[in-house]
């Protein structure tokens, strides 16, 4: 973001601008990591290419991937949207 304003003279604008923008990337990318710690130790092995070996196993697995996380998924992605959309408007107002 700091790239985005750079040309510009120092100010607690541009400081405020850049604090928003460093929190909402912060939240997006705890965002990512927690559904990623939730999800791969329960689907890992089913879910990547070639299955766990197990066609059984991988596909209860794919079953229960898709009627019991699709909520998780669900407001993950509500979350996501909600922090680029932050992060539009921030380098919107960044460059004005």
């Amino acid at each position: 973001m700091v790239e985005v304003y750079s040309q510009r003279e120092p100010s607690s604008y541009t400081k405020e601008l850049d604090d928003a923008t460093k929190e909402v990337t912060n939240e997006c990318g705890t965002l990512i990591r927690e559904l990623f710690d939730r999800l791969r130790p329960k689907y890992h092995e089913s879910l990547q290419l070639g299955g766990s070996g197990n066609v059984v196993k991988d596909w209860g697995k794919k079953i229960t991937w898709s009627f019991r996380e699709q909520e998780v998924v669900r407001e993950f992605q509500e979350k996501l949207a909600h922090g680029v959309q932050r992060l539009t408007l921030l380098m919107s107002l960044a460059t004005r």
